[in-house]
């Protein structure tokens, strides 16, 4: 028990270093608007209670529920138990599942969702705090299988045709039949002392690639789990405790022959997908997913400033840093623009060649932690206090 406190108590820390600053965050300067962005619906998903995602709590939970669609529809889950399908044309509510009301996995309570929702292969599959992973029927929101991992769930999971990838925060990362829930596979990598509370989902091309809290990018066996090459993309820096977080938590990007990652005080990396060698690093530390796009990789550091390096050389292309210390999200490409959300709710439109601003607009106010998730033409937001909205380009007049 003592152990397990300890740990509870240094990923804390962690998460606290991450969210903190001492620096002011930038003050939002106006500009001439260059591109109209128009909100086509919005929602707010939730069941019995209010959501616990947002506000001091959220930070501190840091959960990994994020939007997911199919091209046809649009899922979300809360962390009171609910998960929801949405048309993807107009928001309308398609159907709505309640776990309380099931009282799965011997919990009558309900499931406090926190990894996911993910879909694919007709599937939605949602993880929750206590390893409860629950498969639902995409079409009719019916339970399809579940299963109980024993872990805590943050990384959204991976759903492929076979198979489900499932992280747990114990170091597990297992694998699960998509038809029947059953376990197919399971690997374990020893945590670090001090990490970072959070998880990326493991990316995949002919392999698995999944980074580390060790600062280590590996490619795993699909059909195994078995280890296929692991690099190290960050070393511990430095003599301070808060110098040893290495944390690979983005999610890996997979663009032809390369692996693309990011980690705390480390690096952005590029790897040989087959061999896993470094083809390039760049001594930018960053705790979120990269984006890739027209031949460019971009990434938002620590300190919340956004850099574009070219995909094949690693060259700083720009840096943009007029939003510092607006605790951005994850950059995300949308109509050919580079998009990230901040603290107070505003959504930053960027020019993928410079840099520039090209447009602003606010979702309400709270929070925007998670990443945006683009869905066509539509870009889709979800904010601390559980509201889901729809972005888009404004059609002309």
């Amino acid at each position: 028990m003592k152990k397990f406190w300890l740990l509870a108590a240094v990923s804390l820390l962690g998460a606290c270093a991450i969210d903190e600053t001492l620096e002011p965050p930038a003050e939002l300067v106006e500009f001439e608007q260059r591109v109209d962005i128009e909100r086509a619906w919005s929602v707010t998903p939730g069941g019995r209670s209010l959501w616990f995602f947002g506000g001091d709590k959220g930070s501190s939970l840091r959960l990994g529920l994020v939007p997911a669609t199919d091209g046809t529809n649009v899922y979300v889950a809360t962390h009171d138990g609910v998960v929801e399908a949405y048309r993807l044309e107009d928001g309308e509510r398609l159907w709505r599942y309640r776990s309380y009301e099931r009282g799965l996995l011997g919990r009558e309570g309900g499931i406090p969702f926190s990894a996911g929702p993910s879909v694919d292969a007709g599937l939605v599959v949602v993880g929750g705090v206590n390893g409860e992973v629950v498969a639902l029927d995409a079409a009719s929101g019916e339970v399809k299988w579940t299963e109980s991992l024993k872990g805590e769930l943050l990384a959204p999971p991976r759903v492929l045709r076979r198979q489900v990838i499932m992280r747990t925060t114990d170091g597990r990362l297992i694998s699960l039949d998509t038809a029947t829930g059953k376990r197919l596979w399971e690997t374990v990598r020893e945590v670090p002392a001090l990490t970072i509370r959070g998880n990326g989902t493991p990316g995949v091309g002919r392999n698995l690639f999944v980074g580390f809290d060790n600062g280590r990018v590996a490619a795993l066996s699909l059909e195994n789990g078995s280890m296929i090459w692991e690099s190290v993309i960050a070393n511990p820096v430095g003599a301070s405790e808060l110098g040893a977080i290495v944390d690979v938590d983005g999610d890996l990007r997979i663009y032809g022959n390369e692996v693309y990652a990011t980690s705390y005080n480390g690096n952005v990396a590029a790897l040989a997908a087959e061999s896993g060698e470094i083809l390039w690093r760049r001594e930018v530390p960053s705790v979120l997913s990269p984006a890739i796009f027209a031949g460019d990789v971009f990434v938002t550091d620590v300190d919340s400033v956004v850099h574009a390096f070219d995909r094949l050389s690693g060259t700083t292309v720009w840096s943009q840093d007029a939003l510092r210390a607006r605790k951005l999200t994850a950059p995300v490409p949308f109509e050919g623009m580079i998009v990230v959300g901040d603290f107070e709710g505003y959504l930053h439109f960027l020019d993928t060649a410079s840099g520039e601003m090209l447009a602003r607009v606010s979702h309400g106010g709270e929070p925007l932690r998670v990443a945006p998730v683009v869905a066509g033409d539509l870009l889709l937001v979800l904010s601390d206090d559980g509201k889901l909205a729809a972005w888009r380009l404004a059609e002309e007049n």
